[in-house]
């Protein structure tokens, strides 16, 4: 009977006792017909303790035994199922009831796992290499129960980005979590983040963004002051400064991210209507979301690098507005830098535009409602009511030492080369694990054929000497393969991808981050 399109895993409730009890049962009569229950399941609280003593000593030889009594029994009693023997209900609750509960629960996703696989088995060698197949182990899998709950799947589907959830209780609901509190909550908001980006406005949670795949425990998506872009960028700005004369220069945001090789010439110069002409794909959505989409980008890998410089003592920079009025004699723009009055007529109308007439917290909001257009316009208005001013926009001031640039530079080139040369070794390294991984399946799958075909198709009366020379290579090996190198080759901030092509062309993963300036 093929049960496979039902899922074992439904039936695990990790509040309840004797799972393993239940799930064998279910198995049991699943291929036989309807039934009562004979097992006792019962809701069962448990601290986090009783589970971290046995996972610290699980690999003594008294809970060794345990497991290994365990996981033969349940060998057996499957085995027997597809044999059409019954089984004896005494030794059944012997060998699977009262187990430690992390044990219980580690064991019963285990079978679950295979059950879902393959249910009936040939023999015990069919069993034990299906077994195998399914790449768990139970040690592994009990240490890693605890975040269970907080590691929950997160349906993000009644999300959407720009929404604002009104407050913590609401934002579980659309999630259909749990509701916590203490670090339960802390360590559950901590798991969201894999799921989507969000800020807060009191207590409300406005979502920046929501991810396609979680994100692993290890990558926030976020760029360290190690990273390779913020060195590369550290070393083109050094280079630039180094040929400069005098001790300042000043360029628009813009005019900094094409002079870095962040953009290209065409970054802000081509319309929208041009780009929607590239491909039939494109919508004006598309385009809008790309910009939206690389914003905290851009300005981590901008500003990481200049922080590290001003750190360093190298450099110091100003963020300074400049304002756009008409020349009375000439009728020309008239270009001069905001002072602190300026500056306060500035921010009052923005407050205004935002809070009072677009009805928004915080600007990152008009940003996620592509509504910048809308609300700069708004307040270039007001603001040529008022003070006569056509707009403003930002430009960055960047104060350096010559000599403090040029004694730095030979070493930063160095060091940005070293870690080319790195990230080259360590893509080799794990693109060459991932083809000694398909080559090992290639040649166990091989083997297991052989072997088969050897003995008529019956893998029950393959000898025990010939098993022996079957071997098949862990299914985790890739990702323990990375993690070795990451830990032990890798330079610099492990959990960021870098691609050298995707840096030197800088065309397609960085936008805009601040839009000021609206001609």
């Amino acid at each position: 009977m093929d049960t496979k399109k039902f899922d074992y895993t439904d039936l695990i409730d990790m509040d309840c006792k004797n799972q393993t009890a239940k799930l064998l049962e279910n198995y049991f009569h699943r291929m036989r017909g309807e039934y009562d229950s004979i097992v006792a399941v019962e809701e069962e609280t448990y601290s986090e303790q009783p589970f971290f003593e046995f996972a610290e000593h699980i690999n003594e030889k008294e809970n060794q035994d345990i497991v290994n009594r365990t996981v033969q029994y349940v060998k057996q009693f499957i085995l027997n199922v597809a044999m059409g023997n019954d089984f004896n209900v005494e030794v059944f609750k012997t060998y699977l009831y009262n187990l430690d509960p992390f044990f219980d629960k580690a064991l019963a996703f285990n079978i679950a796992t295979l059950l879902n696989e393959k249910d009936v088995f040939a023999s015990e060698f069919d069993f034990e290499t299906a077994w195998m197949s399914c790449g768990i182990n139970i040690q592994k899998q009990s240490t890693q129960e605890t975040d269970s709950k907080e590691d929950a799947p997160v349906d993000t589907s009644k999300l959407t980005i720009g929404m604002t959830v009104k407050n913590y209780k609401v934002l579980c609901e659309l999630l259909g979590q749990e509701i916590k509190d203490g670090k339960s909550k802390k360590y559950q908001l901590e798991n969201f983040k894999r799921y989507f980006e969000w800020e807060k406005a009191g207590q409300k949670f406005i979502i920046m963004d929501i991810y396609d795949t979680p994100l692993e425990k290890e990558d926030l998506r976020k760029l360290g002051n190690n990273s390779i872009y913020t060195q590369a960028i550290e070393v083109i700005l050094l280079q630039y400064l180094s040929h400069q004369d005098g001790y300042t220069r000043t360029l628009t945001k813009k005019k900094w991210w094409e002079l870095l090789s962040i953009t290209n010439h065409k970054y802000g110069r081509m319309t929208e209507k041009e780009l929607l002409q590239l491909d039939k794909i494109l919508t004006s959505f598309e385009i809008r979301h790309f910009y939206q989409r690389c914003n905290k980008k851009l300005e981590q890998i901008l500003f990481s690098a200049l922080n590290n410089l001003k750190n360093r003592k190298l450099i110091n920079y100003q963020i300074q507005t400049v304002i756009v009025t008409t020349d009375e004699e000439t009728g020309k723009d008239k270009y001069f830098l905001a002072t602190d009055d300026n500056l306060k007529s500035i921010l009052d109308v923005e407050r205004y535009v935002l809070h009072d007439v677009l009805g928004y917290e915080k600007i990152f909001q008009v940003f996620l409602r592509f509504k910048q257009k809308e609300y700069y316009q708004k307040i270039n208005d007001i603001l040529y009511d008022r003070y006569g001013w056509h707009y403003y926009f930002k430009q960055v001031k960047i104060i350096y030492v010559q000599e403090n640039i040029q004694k730095v530079l030979p070493e930063a080139e160095l060091n940005l080369k070293k870690q080319f040369l790195n990230e080259k070794v360590v893509s080799f390294l794990n693109e060459n694990a991932v083809n000694e991984f398909k080559k090992q399946k290639e040649k166990y799958s091989a083997k297991y054929e052989e072997l088969v075909n050897k003995w008529w198709g019956n893998p029950e009366d393959i000898p025990d000497s010939e098993k022996s020379e079957l071997w098949k290579m862990p299914d985790v090996y890739v990702t323990a393969q990375r993690i070795l190198t990451d830990e032990l080759i890798k330079i610099g901030h492990k959990d960021l991808d870098f691609c050298e092509e995707e840096f030197i062309k800088s065309n397609s993963d960085m936008d805009e981050m601040f839009l000021f300036c609206n001609k």
